[in-house]
């Protein structure tokens, strides 16, 4: 089994969405499952042209000479995709939609249905295989996710993929300057490793580990005030 994990955190394995999927991330290497870390930031990525020559031409390729054929055929192979990124602007960061959409090759040109959608069909190289979304956004509701869930609950008929869990952390930056001997950032990081643990037994992250991984660290209010607190010390 292969994983593929890409991280489009702008502050790459120092973030706090990727201190999130620490725990997840190395329950897979205990596991000894074959997984590739792809940090977005460390690569030149440019936007998809809407050429279409990648189908016209049937390659399974872009001919842009960016850095994003490193990337794209280790993501085609792998029977596991993880999606690891922070809430911008209650979105994905710019550069995780540029790599998604330079995903474009993997289209053939011709038009079918699909899931009662009329899209492009895939091609036979592209094994579309398993999605995980890892993500952590600063403000406390988990609303806050609410529109990339939207996104991606289409993005994966589209893709021809299955979404098999979702570990989310609303009010993010309580979890990384929590003691980490409080007993809910032990029950979330615990959720992160047993999550990995289901994904590689069962094919899915049960909803009772979705559930703890997303759970409150403290009422809104006290967050409110801990998280401008915080911030007054750069406030000179």
């Amino acid at each position: 089994m292969k994983v593929a994990i890409i991280n489009g955190s702008p502050n790459k394995n120092k973030g706090n969405t990727f201190l999130f999927a620490d725990s997840f991330i190395k329950e897979l290497f205990n596991l000894r499952v074959e997984t590739k870390i792809f940090h977005l930031y460390d690569f030149s990525i440019n936007n998809c042209l809407g050429c279409y020559n990648c189908l016209l031409n049937k390659k399974l390729d872009c001919f842009q000479e960016d850095d994003m054929n490193n990337i794209f055929f280790e993501y085609i192979k792998a029977d596991i995709k993880v999606f690891v990124f922070p809430i911008h602007s209650l979105f994905l960061p710019s550069i995780f939609k540029n790599f998604l959409d330079r995903l474009f090759p993997v289209f053939d040109p011709w038009l079918g249905m699909n899931n009662g959608l009329t899209m492009h069909p895939l091609k036979e190289e592209f094994f579309p295989g398993k999605i995980v979304l890892i993500s952590s956004c600063g403000y406390w509701e988990m609303s806050n996710f609410d529109i990339v869930l939207n996104y991606f609950n289409n993005y994966i008929k589209y893709m021809g993929q299955e979404l098999s869990g979702s570990l989310l952390r609303p009010h993010a930056l309580a979890f990384r300057y929590s003691d980490k001997n409080n007993d809910k950032i032990k029950n979330i990081i615990q959720a992160g490793e047993k999550g990995a643990k289901e994904l590689i037994d069962s094919g899915e992250i049960s909803q009772e580990t979705e559930k703890e991984a997303s759970q409150e660290i403290m009422p809104r209010e006290d967050y409110i005030k801990w998280f401008n607190d915080f911030y007054k010390q750069f406030d000179k």
